[in-house]
């Protein structure tokens, strides 16, 4: 499906929409103009306006009433020679009638720079009663499946998968009686906001139905899934993955049935009742041409049943992530059609049946992950296709160039991509001929007991915890181009580092530690440009899936297991996002070259356990990045430099048996660290170690709180008191002095007083007077 347009390019389509709309009234409206001319306008208009927008990322998604209204009402409404609509990305007319047939609008609601939908589903939609095709996916409604979804009568195709409806589907669907392809899966959901089903008995009426996917649905009520999709004879695909619950009939191992089911995914549905192999095996008898079949991560136990080996053609088979125990069963040697075989994460005992080699189809072998041993060579001759070996954390033991054999002569031109046969027993070399993979892209090999050397040509070289010697070589460069990882620890490797890791511009990890190496750190290192800005390569890795019928790639992080803040872990899907250098426990002599500061990509720096010496680069700051740092038990020595302060995110810091001098850098990041991580550093001083001289201040006498209450309280009384003498006496001299000194102010002040007592006596003697003579 062709990816969703962007955001821009969905505004001008709105834009254009709305100009066509009042273009057609003004036209109804007898105006007269070139409309031809017109319309090219208007559409040139649209264009700069979308070009004056392009940077628009305010609103990541939009609202789906205005998207859903504008196409209908513009594919309405624009007919005869002016059906631009049909035109639209995503949409597509019938050749005959113009009527839209198709409306794909899947978005990407997992990130929020792509387009997608949000919001209701405009009811306008379904007034597209000639739709076959409906495709919602990957957008970001908030609303349960529309009910009256079975207006659309003719509808085919319909994928509402990762949407985020939520609810019960609804089951007016089994009125679309003319539907082949249903997916409802609503992945990444959390599982109380999924799609819920207390009835599948509404599939029952889509006879014509071929494939279903209903993954990560609650189907918990739904104790009728199974007599449902019986009832629908034509249907092929049906992939139940990861619903949690999931009812398993007890009758399950005697229903006879004629479905012709090709492809089934019952991957963690967390069931563990074994009768599902009789189901699976009486629809093999039947004459079922089953291809794919998923069970893993369920609770499965017991043997493996040797039924399997009657599904003839099964190219696609995982029963990994369950409790399996017991011998591979030889009857896996009958799947001739196998493509993809994964029986990892289970308990299973035993070797490789030799008759493995019969599969000469298999491209993707895994059995990691479990408790098989004995040699392997024999097993692996023949499997001309094989792409991809993963037989880690086993304890399979042969000569690995027995091993390498097998796969070279398994064709003229071996096509061997991955290859992991860490935490085994293999020995022997790494033979030559391995140079002889040209698409080798991946090798696994520590933990194992091999010694010898190494030459060849690979994205990722793991071959540590082993004991190959000799040089590193010194045209790593020019045959290793491609690597992105490169791990030689703990082997007995000596010599210099090659001036040609310089040239490794996609390597993100460097661990060489815990070897012989000697001599100085190339001072080129800054030309590692993927620890600078990161790498895609890595993130670029296609991984084989085999689906019904065809074969896919998808993206595939590399694998490794890498020492991490001194521990070793393995790392699946997000190797990639680790950046780091490892040449800790050798013989390095000389400075750290500047140019490590430049690799800002960086986030874990081990240089410990080796001779180094001058001091620590000062634009170290320039490691914004960096989270584990360790330069103990070296030479080091002159000041710690200010800029190390400036490392926020820096959560791990060895400075230890050193010679570092003077105080150690002021700041939040540094005085937090355990007082270790400075110790034997004589000459070296301040928090969190002991004080620096001079740094000792005078002692500060603590005063008495409570004299000082009282002092302050006798003060504030003491102020009072002497506020209001001062305030008596100038009050009082103020006025009365004045009087004494100015004959004329005093004679006034007397005359207004002899006043006011006349007036005063007036009006009482008065008003009495005027009491006395009322009745």
């Amino acid at each position: 499906m062709k990816k969703i347009e962007s955001q821009e390019t969905r505004f001008f389509r709105m834009f254009q929409t709305c100009v066509m709309i009042v273009l057609l009234f003004f036209k109804e409206e007898g105006s007269s103009f070139n409309w031809d001319v017109t319309v090219m306008l208007f559409q040139g208009m649209g264009l700069a306006l979308v070009a004056s927008v392009s940077a628009w990322k305010e609103k990541p998604c939009f609202n789906s009433n205005k998207v859903l209204s504008l196409i209908i009402v513009g594919c309405s409404l624009l007919g005869g020679d002016h059906q631009d609509c049909c035109r639209w990305p995503g949409i597509r007319c019938s050749n005959l009638t113009s009527n839209v047939i198709m409306l794909s609008l899947q978005g990407n609601g997992v990130n929020d720079d792509e387009f997608c939908l949000q919001g209701k589903v405009d009811s306008s939609i379904f007034k597209l009663k000639h739709l076959k095709y409906l495709d919602l996916s990957c957008n970001k409604f908030s609303q349960p499946i529309p009910k009256y979804i079975d207006s659309l009568t003719n509808l085919e195709h319909l994928n509402l998968s990762t949407a985020g409806f939520t609810g019960e589907i609804p089951q007016q669907l089994g009125n679309l009686s003319k539907l082949a392809y249903l997916d409802l899966s609503s992945y990444g959901y959390s599982f109380s906001n999924r799609l819920t089903a207390k009835s599948l008995q509404w599939l029952s009426g889509l006879k014509m139905l071929r494939e279903i996917h209903l993954g990560g649905s609650d189907l918990s009520e739904a104790t009728d899934w199974f007599q449902a999709i019986h009832k629908i004879p034509s249907l092929k695909v049906l992939y139940l993955d990861n619903c949690p619950h999931l009812p398993i009939p007890l009758s399950l191992s005697y229903i006879n049935t004629s479905t012709s089911l090709v492809a089934l995914s019952l991957s963690s549905s967390i069931f563990q009742d074994s009768s599902v192999f009789q189901w699976l095996f009486n629809l093999s008898v039947n004459g079922n041409q089953f291809e794919h079949l998923d069970l893993s991560s369920n609770a499965l136990s017991g043997p493996i049943p040797s039924g399997f080996g009657d599904m003839h053609s099964l190219s696609y088979l995982d029963l990994s992530s369950n409790s399996f125990s017991g011998p591979i069963p030889i009857a896996f040697g009958n799947l001739q059609s196998l493509s993809y075989l994964s029986l990892s994460q289970n308990q299973l005992e035993g070797s490789i049946p030799d008759n493995f080699s019969n599969l000469t189809s298999l491209r993707v072998l895994s059995l990691s992950n479990n408790k098989l041993h004995g040699p392997i060579s024999k097993s692996l001759r023949n499997l001309s296709n094989l792409q991809r070996l993963y037989l880690p954390f086993n304890s399979f033991a042969d000569d690995l160039s027995s091993v390498i054999k097998a796969l070279s002569r398994s064709a003229n031109r071996p096509i061997v991509e991955y290859l992991d046969l860490r935490a085994n027993e293999f020995w022997g070399s790494v033979p030559d001929m391995i140079s002889t993979f040209s698409l080798m892209r991946e090798l696994h090999l520590d933990g194992n007991k091999l010694n010898g050397t190494v030459s060849e040509d690979l994205v990722v070289l793991d071959v540590g915890y082993n004991s190959l010697t000799g040089y590193i070589p010194s045209n790593i460069g020019d045959t290793f181009g491609a690597l992105g990882i490169l791990n030689l620890r703990e082997n007995k490797f000596y010599g210099r580092l090659p001036v040609g890791l310089c040239q490794l511009s996609n390597l993100q990890i460097l661990d060489v530690a815990s070897n012989h190496i000697s001599g100085t750190i190339p001072e080129c290192i800054y030309d590692l440009t993927a620890m600078i800005y990161g790498s895609s390569y890595l993130l670029s890795m296609d991984v084989v899936d085999l689906k019904v019928g065809e074969v896919d790639t998808l993206p595939y992080g590399e694998s490794a297991t890498i020492e991490w803040k001194r521990e070793e872990r393995k790392f699946d899907k997000s190797v990639e996002l680790y950046i780091l250098i490892d040449l800790s426990h050798n013989e390095l002599e000389g400075e750290i070259p500047d140019g490590i500061t430049s690799l800002k990509g960086l986030i874990s720096i081990d240089l410990s356990r080796n001779k180094l010496h001058g001091t620590i680069p000062y634009n170290i700051s320039q490691l914004t990045l960096l989270e584990f740092f360790d330069l103990s038990n070296n030479h080091l020595s002159v000041d710690i430099p200010v800029s190390l302060a400036q490392l926020t995110y820096l959560g791990t810091l060895n400075l230890s048996d050193n010679n570092f001098t003077g105080r150690i850098p002021h700041g939040t990041q540094l005085q937090s660290f355990d007082p270790s991580s400075y110790m034997g550093n004589p000459s070296l001083c301040g928090a969190p170690l002991q004080e620096c001289p001079g740094d000792k201040q005078p002692p500060v006498k603590i005063p008495n709180t409570e004299q000082e209450h009282e002092h302050s309280i006798d003060r504030f009384y003491l102020g009072l008191y002497i506020s209001l003498v001062l305030g008596f006496i100038i009050g009082f001299w103020g006025v009365c002095g004045t009087l004494v000194l100015k004959q004329s102010w005093r004679y006034a002040f007397f005359r207004f007083f002899d006043d006011m007592k006349d007036k005063v006596y007036v009006m009482v003697v008065v008003n009495v007077a005027r009491a006395w003579r009322k009745p």
